[in-house]
């Protein structure tokens, strides 16, 4: 992308191998103006304000010390029946071969009542697959309004998101071995009051599978 500078482009890089390099991609490529992690503390367009002001690019990877999920403020669709909700961020399970524990720090779980809210909302617009959002999604224990227990993924499919008029299917992603226990599996049988698709990244038990 190099040559779009003499357009007068701006360019970003972002994302977790971005927290991860961070000055290193602006000594590698320092015609990047600005670098930032999944979870930036600055804005791209403020950190793009500084990059003009400063006169010199600008990194901010530091997780933001106060994190929370939080629906997008707009959402872009390509359908408008399928929409992602995001229910938590980050993972605490540290695998040798992933950066995600590092660049997007432990699990944090949005509340389960915000949750069901946003899917209320979004059936009532029209939408009718959900596909429910994290990076190790099936470690979800969000908060139930004032009770001091967390909900876990298996009760939100089943026993809430399933029974709001509108949904038809249910999906998430992305969902870590470790948290595929018998009772969730034998949780997702039960779902039957929508359908429920898995998505579950295999190459986790394989060694072969990982050093190719």
């Amino acid at each position: 992308m190099k040559h779009l500078k003499a357009k007068g482009v701006k360019i970003g890089v972002g994302g977790c191998v971005a927290s991860q390099e961070g000055p290193a991609i602006i000594a590698r490529a320092p015609y990047v103006d600005i670098v930032f992690g999944p979870a930036d503390a600055a804005p791209p367009a403020r950190m793009l304000n500084d990059r003009e002001r400063l006169d010199r690019p600008q990194v901010d990877i530091k997780l933001p010390r106060n994190r929370e999920v939080r629906p997008p403020a707009a959402r872009a669709r390509r359908r408008r029946d399928r929409l992602l909700v995001s229910i938590m961020e980050g993972c605490s399970k540290y695998c040798s071969y992933c950066v995600v524990p590092y660049t997007r720090g432990e699990e944090v779980n949005r509340p389960l009542d915000d949750v069901l809210v946003e899917i209320a909302g979004l059936a009532d617009q029209g939408v009718r697959e959900i596909t429910l959002l994290g990076q190790n999604v099936n470690a979800y224990r969000g908060k139930m309004g004032r009770h001091r227990r967390n909900c876990r993924l298996r009760r939100v499919l089943i026993e809430y998101v399933a029974e709001i008029p509108g949904i038809e299917r249910i999906r998430y992603t992305t969902s870590h071995p470790n948290e595929f226990t018998p009772p969730a599996h034998r949780g997702l049988r039960q779902g039957a009051a929508a359908r429920l698709a898995l998505h579950l990244p295999v190459q986790h038990g394989s060694d072969r599978i990982l050093m190719r």
